[in-house]
């Protein structure tokens, strides 16, 4: 039979649980998405934050948790949506996805990232595949 929608996303979309729980939190409040950012059924507002993707927030030009968090700040954010997978290196099967140089930035990013999140975050929630901290915006 049919399952509800709300049941089958939980089981379907990794980061759908954290989503809904930011949306309890306040729906207003802009999420940094730091991660793949498949964000269609997220009801805030929401800035992707992947570094191999997008240069909104320019991980290229930003180099300390102290940049990061000017940054954030400049644009609103409320909230840093984690998505652990991006502790793994970015594979396509087996097979390395990227350059060196690339995959280097990649793991630099995520280190900016993680310096960030513990000078300047409040961890709110967690589950098996999401991290969502409370951050100054």
């Amino acid at each position: 039979g049919l399952q509800p929608e709300k049941e089958y996303l939980m089981k379907k979309v990794p980061t759908y649980a954290a989503t809904e729980y930011i949306a309890s939190i306040d729906k207003n409040r802009i999420v940094c998405w730091y991660g793949e950012g498949k964000g269609f059924w997220a009801k805030n507002p929401y800035v992707w934050c992947n570094p191999l993707y997008q240069a909104y927030v320019n991980f290229l030009e930003i180099k300390t948790p102290q940049q990061l968090s000017q940054r954030l700040k400049e644009i609103n954010v409320s909230y840093v949506l984690y998505e652990k997978r991006m502790q793994q290196p970015p594979l396509y099967g087996k097979k390395k996805a990227y350059s060196d140089k690339t995959t280097e930035y990649y793991f630099s990013s995520n280190q900016l990232m993680q310096a960030y999140l513990g000078s300047f975050g409040a961890k709110v929630y967690e589950d098996s595949n999401t991290e969502i901290y409370k951050v100054a915006g």
